[in-house]
């Protein structure tokens, strides 16, 4: 059988329906669900569109007023923000040295507070920093010691390298991030009262 709009040959009666329907000459043709030439995106000519949430009415990335209108309405709504409990990780409440409810949520974190509370340093969750127009939220701030915890695995505190050194060198505070090697007793002490 041969195909009434390109003449292409089909050796059976599926082949020859399946070709029609996707058929590049044929004018009703189906849309492939696959590659280049599937259904269009669902923002496909969006652009300044005010659904888009990446550019303003004339396709122009939105003022940094109109930004911060639009985390504000998010942030109303529950959509966006730092909430605390969010997210995949196993979460820990705990209460800090001042009786106020803090989520930890990491294991290391976890036994940072534990470590902390059982040499009496006094900590709290303090509130993130700005560095970059970002936000770091550190783990734990030492009021005593006027000093930032961030307790890490080895792979991570070498990522976050470059962020932690922003971060002090933009908000003049000290960061410290602590291996897990060094969480114990003697080794957070030694440490947090050698930096401080």
């Amino acid at each position: 059988m041969n195909c009434e709009f390109c003449q292409r040959e089909c050796k059976s009666e599926i082949a020859y329906r399946s070709h029609k329907s996707l058929c590049p000459k044929n004018p009703n043709r189906k849309q492939p669900s696959y590659g280049t030439k599937g259904k269009p995106s669902w923002n496909k000519g969006l652009v300044g569109d005010p659904r888009c949430s990446q550019v303003g009415q004339e396709g122009k990335p939105h003022s940094e007023e109109t930004k911060l209108k639009l985390s504000k309405i998010a942030k109303e709504r529950k959509l966006g923000g730092y909430r605390p409990g969010a997210g995949r990780s196993k979460k820990f409440k705990v209460v800090d040295s001042y009786g106020n409810e803090a989520c930890l949520q990491s294991t290391y974190e976890l036994k940072c507070s534990e470590i902390l509370n059982g040499l009496n340093i006094k900590w709290t969750r303090p509130s993130p920093l700005r560095y970059d127009d970002k936000l770091y939220y550190p783990d734990f701030y030492l009021p005593e010691f006027d000093l930032y915890l961030d307790p890490k695995n080895d792979y991570l505190i070498g990522l976050d390298k470059e962020k932690i050194d922003k971060v002090m060198q933009q908000n003049g505070v000290k960061v410290i991030m602590v291996p897990e090697g060094t969480l114990n007793n003697t080794g957070l002490a030694q440490l947090v009262r050698a930096i401080a």
